[in-house]
């Protein structure tokens, strides 16, 4: 426990240190400058800088990493584990057999799955991606008639599914061009909130998709949920139905089924390729409703809670790492952290 909490401040400290040198600013996928801040530390005590767009009603990072540091932290494992993605040491990473029982005695593969096979059969020819697939939980808990093929950044995780038979690559987009593969099914689960540039990424992607295909796209949903949890700082976007609907349709895509509970808090689509899509919703609502969700949020006690954090990540930064890992070590002997 005690390595843990030494490798969490090592890599806060690493962060706060790459996100202030290689930040860049973006604006809203509307085009739009004008927004209102509403975070500045994720969940984890990390810098990140959420706004709301006052043009759209977009939730997005205004400050993100650049696109170079981005891949370069996607391909570290590192964040898996302090993001708990699996419940254990690094080590344990390499065990492949642990890393089946950790990802598929999970009922969350169940929901995804029971939505694409509404919409998706399959046949014995087909093509399937999963983009950003980590360990494919998605993917491998539906019936594979023909191909699928799987691409992340993440060494071992490619390594892992490559073990399993699966054809896998290590990268991203630059990957489906040296493929040039038609894809029957294309699948994005929680992947669509981490793009550096949503629309020229999924663009990219969809590029790739047969005419008549499918492509699953699964989100936090700040309907279902807005609170801290949902903010962390690898996450670029953060969508509701309204502005996701809104922007996917810019790029051809008709959504044939949503579920805005996909695991309970989760906003789970199936798009197929439709020309001349659009989807209206009332940008002032959808405002309104966001600093409604915000001020519900920030009651005293979770404003009190956030300033208490804050003030903390400042007596971190002038007491440094070995203080800091001594001082938690003494709470956790009274209390969980």
């Amino acid at each position: 426990m005690f390595n843990k909490i030494y490798e969490e401040e090592v890599f806060k400290r690493d962060y706060r240190m790459l996100f202030k040198k290689n930040c860049v600013l973006k604006s809203c996928l509307c085009g739009n400058k004008k927004n209102k801040l509403l975070f500045e530390l994720d969940r984890y005590n990390l810098l990140t800088s959420v706004v709301l767009c006052l043009s759209c009603g977009l939730v997005y990072a205004n400050k993100i990493l650049s696109l170079d540091e981005l891949k370069k932290f996607y391909t570290s494992d590192s964040y898996r584990f302090f993001y708990n993605v699996l419940n254990t040491r690094k080590d344990d990473l390499i065990n492949d057999k642990f890393i089946d029982d950790q990802l598929f005695d999970e009922e969350s593969k169940l929901e995804p799955s029971s939505i694409i096979k509404k919409k998706y059969s399959g046949s014995s020819n087909e093509v399937i991606l999963e983009f950003g697939s980590g360990y494919a939980q998605i993917s491998r808990s539906i019936p594979i008639k023909g191909k699928l093929v799987c691409v992340d950044y993440s060494e071992k995780a490619i390594s892992y599914l490559k073990k399993k038979g699966i054809e896998a690559y290590i990268g991203g987009i630059d990957v489906l061009d040296k493929l040039n593969y038609k894809y029957d099914l294309i699948i994005l689960s929680h992947v669509a909130e981490h793009f550096y540039d949503f629309k020229n990424e999924l663009s990219h992607i969809i590029k790739y998709l047969k005419k008549d295909g499918k492509i699953y796209i699964e989100v936090p949903n700040l309907d279902s949920k807005y609170n801290l949890d949902q903010f962390q700082n690898a996450h670029n976007y953060y969508f509701t139905k309204n502005t996701l609907l809104h922007y996917t349709s810019q790029m051809d895509l008709k959504s044939e089924y949503v579920d805005e509970k996909v695991n309970g808090i989760h906003l789970g689509v199936i798009f197929s390729k439709y020309k001349n899509q659009s989807f209206v919703y009332d940008q002032k609502s959808e405002i309104k409703k966001i600093i409604i969700y915000n001020k519900n949020f920030l009651t005293l006690g979770n404003f009190i809670k956030k300033k208490k954090s804050e003030i903390y990540e400042i007596i971190k930064l002038l007491i440094g790492i070995s203080l800091t890992v001594s001082l938690r070590k003494f709470i956790a002997k009274f209390r969980t952290w």
